[in-house]
């Protein structure tokens, strides 16, 4: 389907959430699926039943998913944890249950309020609040990289090497290791692919995390109790105890840590590189923001609600519902669109409009960091993130553009939102030293 294409031409099940050619323009897609079919099945391909149910973790076949893309609709399933679950995964897998009642986002009830409660006070945002000048420092560090170059690309220069550099400082690895970083998040990822090699990488990513964990996890432990203020998430993940006094065990944190690296820095990631975009793309909106630095929160919150970097998440049913009138049958895969709830016309005034001075009750609905129990515990350090981003970005290099020879390119991720290449030119002279960009604000 094109953006012109007639409202009455389109075919619902045309709709291939796995494919790249919809992932190209799914904002139409979504404002379609909305009005005509807003719990969308999908009936997987031979090929795509293959790569979902061959596979050692999966723990049951699935032969279909549902995308639910309306805003009260998905309010309605993240509102309900007893009734869609996480136990079996946030992808469209149905995933083996974790071994006692699993932590974070692979998991429910008593056993996800006591992960949460162990590992919120280390994302909290008074634990990211001192991280404001490393953030600072990092962000000029990469433009003073390469500020003489006049082009590059916002992802691959920017935007990766920041949160990836910041998760690993924050999860207390040493500051060489942000690229390892990556490929173990890139290989977690991958095991829910269905292909050998794919797992491999993953179950031996898994292993380097854990042995990571026991190598210089008793020496946090150690550390904490001789009355050490040890305050990265490691540190703090083995030390914290529930609200019974008990402690994450070791496979606990393996599996806690491994979950804040595969969801923590590409999606801040893609929000940055999106962010980019939409200024550079909204030319009014940027100078708005020059001349109002003020308004840089509500623009951080109408970039996350305009192009939420997680499409959306997976849930499994727990019993035989009803939802916007379709039955859907026990233990089956929905997915709580987040991107397109974010554009839900019911909801938000012109949301196609980017808007950076949009009302602020407005932006508090918008659901990218998902909502109710299960609510995104990263958002503080995400927020951050993109909050000086921007501003330095824009201050430091006033005449950065999209570069008019090299298309930005979207993810294909059927769970990525957004741009995973961005290249832009600027004029090196242009280009601002970071004492006078930090003297102006």
């Amino acid at each position: 389907m094109t953006a012109t294409q007639s409202q009455t031409d389109f075919d619902p099940t045309s709709y291939d959430p796995c494919s790249p050619e919809v992932k190209s323009n799914v904002e139409e897609h979504f404002s379609e699926l909305r009005r005509k079919c807003p719990v969308h099945r999908h009936n997987f391909s031979e090929d795509q039943l293959r790569d979902l149910n061959d596979n050692a973790f999966v723990s049951g076949r699935v032969d279909e998913m549902y995308s639910i893309t309306r805003y009260r609709d998905v309010e309605a399933c993240l509102q309900s944890p007893d009734l869609f679950l996480n136990i079996e995964g946030t992808g469209p897998e149905r995933m083996r249950p974790p071994p006692g009642g699993g932590t974070l986002t692979w998991s429910d009830g008593e056993a996800h309020k006591r992960s949460r409660k162990i590992t919120q006070p280390a994302l909290s945002p008074r634990a990211i609040a001192p991280l404001n000048p490393m953030l600072q420092n990092r962000i000029d560090n990469l433009i003073d990289g390469f500020a003489d170059q006049g082009h590059g690309d916002i992802m691959k220069d920017f935007s990766l090497p920041l949160t990836s550099g910041m998760l690993t400082y924050l999860l207390g690895l040493p500051g060489d290791k942000a690229d390892m970083l990556q490929e173990w998040a890139f290989a977690i990822l991958s095991i829910w692919g269905g292909d050998d090699d794919a797992v491999t990488r993953g179950t031996k990513a898994m292993a380097e995390i854990g042995a990571f964990v026991a190598e210089v996890g008793p020496q946090r432990v150690a550390a904490v109790e001789n009355g050490e203020d040890l305050t990265d998430a490691l540190s703090m993940l083995l030390t914290t105890p529930d609200g019974n006094g008990s402690y994450f065990s070791q496979g606990e944190v393996v599996n806690a840590l491994a979950q804040l690296i595969a969801g923590g820095f590409e999606s801040s990631a893609t929000a940055i590189t999106n962010g980019v975009y939409l200024f550079l793309t909204n030319p009014t909106e940027l100078e708005k923001l020059k001349t109002r630095p003020e308004l840089i929160k509500t623009a951080v919150e109408e970039v996350l609600r305009y192009m939420a970097p997680i499409e959306g998440l997976f849930r499994t049913t727990s019993a035989d519902t009803d939802l916007a009138g379709v039955h859907l049958a026990e233990a089956v895969k929905v997915r709580a669109v987040f991107a397109s709830a974010n554009m839900d016309e019911e909801e938000f005034t012109n949301p196609r409009e980017f808007r950076i001075d949009r009302d602020r009750a407005e932006l508090q609905k918008h659901m990218t960091f998902g909502k109710g129990v299960h609510t995104c515990l990263g958002n503080a350090l995400a927020r951050q993130e993109l909050k000086l981003a921007f501003t330095s970005l824009f201050r430091r290099i006033p005449t950065l553009a999209l570069d008019p020879t090299n298309e930005p390119t979207r993810n294909k991720l059927m769970i990525i939102h957004g741009y995973d290449s961005l290249p832009v030119t600027w004029d090196p002279a242009s280009v601002r030293p970071r004492t006078e960009a930090a003297a102006t604000g």
